[in-house]
């Protein structure tokens, strides 16, 4: 999605003439054919998932319709091959609906829940307050439908006392594949002893490699997912034959609801129409095709219903009413990655604990996000017990040859089970809106929406396992948010599940891809960003092997908010290793930044991988300090998500599931400790040595050795860990014989040595050029003006830097940049004036690719803020960035994993084998905010093309620009 199309609309700011919340198979229905008719329609959703009934509940109850918008559907799902007479593929509904949804530009609002309203004096509702993430805004609307499975809408209306429909039961189905079914080609009802109340299915797919186990549920039903287990060992044990080999691929992350009768209420708002499907027609909500049906005749109702008189936005945000006000010793927000651990930890440790998430299971990207094997990161604690058991049942899912890592569906079990053993209070779909902090930084109370309203939740300490640090930002805790030169994010990914045959068995698959870039904390940019990446899996045709088996439920986000905290981890202290006296436990990996614009890091970060090389090879880790979960200010929260303190160029090295899981760990324990005697409790007055010998004795402190090929994943040992040893000389010879992690020791230690700096001056006159470029590299980040030459001549020369038998250079790594690139982008912290004439010339290439020119804009830029320039040196210098923007750029369109020397445009490419469409990002936008930077920086106006910029559709790039352009 590019600056020049689709421009950026706020959902707050527009009068909407329809706001249909629910967007399952009702509320798409109505609200693509109210768009369509010309109405201004707004479709909300709290789930981010379109049709939410195949998608995540995989509904096989198809039905009938005779609604034009129905078989017009219906045709397109059969002419992709994912439908027919009675089934519709789940997965590829939710991606041909996405696509839909895209190509139509139907306004569409994600994450965000209504939890209050305002009516004008003739009881029409105006506006509705709701919870975007994890912050309350106002929509604004002439009419409003309630498409919700349980009324969302309805209940938030002043004096409605609604009462949501309760099903007869729930119906489970899981999904098996073989490499070829012996038998089973007709259905088979099976018994479980474990589940008297229902008789099991188990029958073909109408994909030919897929059988469906399915059964009904009495409702409502605690947790269903309790009786996966039992489910699946009847079929092993009645259906031993048929069923060896096969593997689960996916499973029904929530039940569908089967209604029965249904009393319809009244609406007591005139504008307000109810679509809840059992309330409308019970019958009819049992079928997909019923419930689009009930969709499309909603139409008729509106055109019937009241027509609220408002022509301005409302922008008062309305108190919400709690349904509920609950109470508990430890709260944690987020059971993702490290807030299951910690949730269970501190119950285990005798505190009364309550969780809630967004998602209806715990583990996060583990188990919703589709990445379920570990990236590195040290074993130990409570960790290893989640992954023992998670290995004790997973060959009721499939072996660990058929299993990408662990198996996402046996974890969300296991998961459970140890939240419900150690007492956990679990709530799903509630999302954090809101805090209550004393005059001392103590957390009070927290307020959250859910299914059943708002609740507030008063506790003595608090956990934020919300990945993006909401909890601690809503507390009022400091946080920063994005890299210094262009305020982007990690790259973020939406993975789907796949399957096929390898090695002579059906293997479970998953694909992980840099899907674009996203806000994680603004709700819309959120919704932009999942509909754009799951349309990526549109396929022209798809069959039984081409084919998602389902699109995760949680977007891959990698970076957010990163909370100021009492200490906060830097790359230095990853590459270093170093060690903490308030050490809870170890971190390693390698420096996993997904970026290939590395003019954009930090000089450190950018020294690190176009320098030294070390992308991968260098590894990072060592002790993680207590004090990096600790916010400034405020006393009784832990952050143990992904948003701790960690500076910027360093989350891209300690972010991954091990790390998280260690710290929801120690949170956990530190804030049972500090609630022991039943007041506030208080990070900062943990017994370290307490916490310690509790760490000892679930071993997350152990000496887990060596790192090993783990069947979950790669894993690092404490041996890689530990701290680095040499001296100057000893680098300085490093450095002299190639790239690595002498360089960086050197360039970080060297720089009070008179010797070391002289050595290094010797070096730059060497004959070896690229020792002498390695010379001239670390003497640019001490801020020596005498890499300049060294620097130029690089530039002027278009020098290479790699040989062409070299297993890593620019062709076959887009982690690496010709010197010359790099040499521009080092003049930065060393150049003077002097070098831009030579700049000057090389800004007069029209062929020079997108690294390049803004590595330029940003060298001379900050040559502008280093140095007085005369008049002639600023007209040179107003000169370069013309230059930079007068011609096309060859390579500013493409995938975000693009190569630094690719000089063609990418383009949209049809889904490929076991993969999905190409990715486009346009970055043309980041030589306009170096440019605009720089123009600033030496007092010139800023150039007309950026303006456009401040409404691009995307949410980092909109803020970069309005830091910049705030005349506009």
């Amino acid at each position: 999605m590019t600056a020049t199309n689709d421009r950026f609309q706020s959902v707050y700011s527009e009068v909407w003439d329809v706001v249909v919340f629910g967007g399952g198979y009702v509320g798409y229905a109505l609200a693509t054919q109210l768009h369509a008719q010309g109405k201004r329609t707004l479709l909300v959703d709290r789930a981010a998932t379109l049709l939410w009934e195949s998608a995540w509940a995989f509904s096989g109850d198809v039905g009938n319709s005779s609604a034009a918008a129905w078989k017009a559907f219906h045709s397109g799902m059969a002419h992709r091959n994912a439908a027919g007479d009675r089934w519709i593929d789940g997965a590829i509904a939710q991606v041909v609906a996405s696509h839909e949804i895209r190509e139509a530009k139907l306004p569409t609002l994600f994450y965000a829940t209504p939890v209050a309203s305002r009516s004008d004096d003739s009881g029409a509702i105006t506006s509705v307050t709701v919870v975007a993430k994890s912050d309350l805004r106002v929509l604004t609307a002439r009419q409003w439908v309630d498409a919700t499975e349980a009324g969302e809408l309805l209940a938030v209306l002043p004096g409605q006392n609604w009462e949501s429909p309760e099903a007869d039961r729930e119906t489970i189905r899981l999904f098996y594949r073989h490499k070829a079914w012996v038998g089973c080609d007709k259905p088979v009802t099976l018994k479980s002893k474990a589940l008297p109340f229902s008789a099991l299915t188990f029958a073909p797919s109408p994909w030919e490699n897929e059988r469906i186990l399915s059964y009904d549920l009495p409702a409502p039903f605690a947790q269903p997912k309790s009786t996966w287990v039992p489910a699946i060992i009847a079929v092993q044990k009645q259906l031993p034959d048929a069923i060896r080999g096969a593997v689960i691929t996916h499973t029904s992350l929530i039940p569908m609801p089967v209604y029965l009768t249904q009393e319809t209420q009244n609406v007591v708002a005139p504008n307000v129409v109810n679509a809840v499907p059992a309330s409308v027609d019970a019958a009819r909500a049992n079928t997909l095709a019923g419930r689009f049906e009930i969709g499309v005749g909603s139409i008729d109702r509106l055109a019937a219903a009241s027509v609220a008189r408002v022509s301005d936005v409302q922008a008062t945000v309305d108190t919400p009413q709690f349904a509920e006000t609950m109470q508990a010793d430890v709260v944690v927000a987020g059971v993702g990655t490290g807030g299951a651990m910690a949730a269970i930890a501190a119950a285990r440790e005798g505190a009364t604990t309550l969780a809630f998430d967004p998602l209806p299971f715990a583990g996060g990207i583990g188990t919703g996000g589709g990445i379920h094997s570990y990236y590195y990161g040290v074993k130990g604690g409570l960790q290893d017990e989640l992954d023992e058991r998670t290995r004790e049942i997973m060959p009721l899912f499939g072996s660990i040859q058929q299993v990408s890592g662990f198996h996402p569906d046996a974890k969300k079990i296991v998961l459970e089970q140890m939240l419900d053993e150690a007492g956990v209070t679990l709530l799903t779909a509630a999302t954090l809106f809101g805090t209550t902090v004393d005059a001392h930084g103590t957390i009070t109370s927290a307020q959250i929406s859910t299914e059943r309203g708002a609740v507030k939740i008063n506790a003595n300490a608090w956990i934020d396992g919300t990945g993006d640090a909401d909890l601690a930002a809503a507390a009022g805790a400091q946080f920063n948010m994005g890299r210094v030169h262009d305020g982007q994010l990690h790259a973020f990914s939406q993975s789907s599940g796949r399957a096929n045959v390898q090695n002579d068995r059906a293997r479970m698959l998953v694909i992980n891809y840099d899907a674009g870039f996203v806000d994680p904390t603004d709700a819309q940019d959120l919704t932009r960003g999942r509909l754009l990446s799951t349309a990526h899996y549109l396929q022209e045709q798809y069959d039984s092997i081409e084919r998602p088996t389902y699109i995760a439920p949680a977007l891959g986000l990698r970076q957010g908010r990163q909370v100021v905290t009492d200490y906060v981890v830097t790359l230095a202290d990853l590459i270093e290793k170093r060690h903490f006296d308030d050490s809870i436990g170890l971190t390693g990996c390698h420096y996993d930044n997904h970026a290939i614009d590395y003019e954009f890091e930090t000089d450190e970060a950018m020294f690190w991988v176009w320098c030294c090389r070390q992308w991968r090879g260098g590894r990072t880790g060592g002790q993680m300090p207590y004090r990096m979960m600790l916010p400034v200010g405020i006393s009784n929260l832990w952050v143990a998500c992904r948003g701790a303190g960690i500076s910027e160029e360093a989350h891209h090295s300690l972010r991954m599931q091990r790390d998280f899981q260690r710290l929801g760990e120690v949170a956990g324990i530190a804030a049972a400790l500090t609630t022991v005697d039943g007041g506030p409790g208080h990070s900062r007055k943990v017994s370290m040595p307490d916490l310690r010998k509790k760490l000892i004795e679930t071993g997350a402190l152990a000496d887990s050795g060596a790192g090993d090929a783990d069947p979950f994943g790669h894993s690092t040992g404490a041996t890689d860990c530990q701290a680095l040893e040499g001296d100057l000389s000893k680098w300085f010879t490093e450095v002299s014989a190639g790239p690595g992690t002498g360089m960086y020791r050197l360039m970080r230690h060297g720089h009070n040595s008179a010797s070391m700096r002289k050595a290094l001056h010797e070096l730059l006159g060497s004959t070896d050029a690229k020792a002498s470029f390695r010379a001239a590299s670390i003497l640019a980040l001490w801020e020596d003006s005498a890499a300049e030459p060294r620097l130029v001549q690089t530039i002027t020369s278009r020098e290479y830097g790699f040989e062409t038998t070299d297993e890593l250079r620019p062709e076959s790594s887009n982690r690496l940049a010709p010197h010359w690139i790099v040499a521009t982008r080092l003049l930065r912290t060393c150049g003077t004036p002097e070098c831009l004439n030579d700049l000057a010339t090389l800004a007069s290439d029209s062929s020079l690719l997108h690294n390049a020119r803004t590595s330029m804009a940003i060298t001379v830029a900050a040559i502008a803020a280093r140095h007085k320039l005369s008049p002639e040196q600023k007209a040179l210098v107003t000169e370069i960035l013309r230059k930079l923007l007068d011609s096309p750029l060859p390579n500013a369109v493409g995938d975000p994993q693009r190569k630094v020397i690719e000089s063609k445009p990418a383009s949209a490419t049809p889904a490929t084998p076991q993969s999905r469409q190409v990715v486009i990002e346009d970055f043309s936008w980041q030589l306009h905010l170096a440019v605009a930077k720089a123009e600033q920086t030496i007092g010139i106006k800023v150039h007309d093309g950026a303006a456009i910029f401040l409404s691009d559709p995307r949410a980092t790039v909109r803020k970069s620009f309005s830091q910049v352009l705030q005349s506009y």
